[in-house]
């Protein structure tokens, strides 16, 4: 089987079925116990309290992560693919009772509350193409937080982005149930500030049937100067960038993805 989406789909909270089912294991190494760590960290530092909203949650790793540390975690998806897993991974937990997930798309989901920090964690609003879509996913975080909340995000950091061009990779997944292989590549558009990136994906279950998926997934990527004054348009003020891998560092060429906090003012 095989699954075409434009690049107009292909956003976190849209990806449907054949990429859910392939999410969980493409990522299963990501350190989920050290973002949300850091995000506990950064929060704490500031005073924050323990109400967190996480837009683009995906499949729930982060969230229950989040949960597992004493937030009370509101997740927003548009993809019920995605949510499901969700919501299964939330029973399956031992923090149930501290998670809930809507359907919704970021852009113009309003809660009816604020929260003490917002998150949208692994690149989601790199996946936020064109200023309009940027500019509304900001206001959503935003409009949930009160002055002194905290907007915690990772992105794609442009000057590296620039400096190292994406390049091919290929990932193999080997799991009990068969083999997962993804190739991808990326072709820039260094003036729209894109990454168009081309997944093959190929699950080899074992004693079945391959199958083959295809994603064209758009990517953006940000600099410091923009996100400052994305972050002021939208009442916020950037407190903080660094180093994904290295919080302690700041950004620099080599630092692909970046942490950003932003305080609502």
């Amino acid at each position: 089987m095989t699954t075409t989406l434009s690049a107009d789909a292909v956003n976190p909270a849209s990806f449907g079925p054949a990429y859910a089912d392939a999410y969980d294991r493409l990522y299963a190494a990501k350190d989920y116990d050290g973002e949300c760590g850091f995000v506990r960290a950064a929060a704490k530092n500031h005073g924050c309290g323990t109400e967190l909203l996480d837009l683009g949650c995906g499949t729930g790793r982060h969230a229950v992560t989040f949960a597992d540390l004493g937030y009370a975690v509101t997740g927003v998806d548009r993809s019920e693919a995605m949510l499901a897993r969700a919501r299964e991974r939330a029973v399956a937990s031992r923090v149930a009772t501290k998670l809930r997930f809507d359907q919704a798309d970021i852009a113009d989901y309003r809660a009816g509350r604020t929260f003490d920090v917002v998150t949208m964690m692994f690149a989601v609003i790199d996946l936020q193409i064109g200023d309009a879509a940027v500019r509304a996913a900001l206001d959503t975080a935003r409009h949930h937080l009160e002055p002194g909340g905290l907007l915690i995000f990772d992105c794609w950091y442009g000057p590296a982005v620039l400096a190292q061009r994406p390049s091919a990779r290929v990932k193999r997944i080997t799991h009990p149930e068969g083999t997962l292989l993804r190739t991808g590549r990326g072709d820039l558009d260094a003036v729209r500030q894109i990454c168009t990136v081309h997944y093959d994906i190929w699950w080899m279950p074992k004693g079945a049937a391959a199958r083959h998926t295809e994603e064209h997934q758009e990517v953006r990527f940000f600099f410091p100067v923009e996100l400052e004054l994305l972050m002021a348009r939208a009442g916020m003020v950037l407190r903080r960038m660094c180093d994904f891998e290295h919080p302690e560092q700041p950004p620099s060429e080599a630092s692909w993805n970046v942490w950003c906090v932003a305080e609502a003012v």
